[in-house]
């Protein structure tokens, strides 16, 4: 699963081809209600500002 937050488009661009590439589901974080998994592998695509993840990622990602 591939788990992805795009404020501009170019995120979801990139999270779509390594779905693509990797036969693989994506998911945009910022749709999720309930957050459970049973992926062995995952993978996360967001955008980096000033050297920084940002808040929401930090937070989905320790939950």
């Amino acid at each position: 699963m591939i788990y992805y937050f795009s404020g501009t488009g170019n995120s979801y661009q990139v999270a779509k081809l390594l779905a693509y590439l990797t036969q693989d589901k994506m998911q945009n974080i910022s749709t999720l209600k309930d957050y459970k998994h049973d992926d062995s592998v995952m993978g996360f695509v967001f955008p980096v500002h000033c050297y920084d993840v940002l808040d929401l990622m930090q937070d989905f990602i320790k939950n």
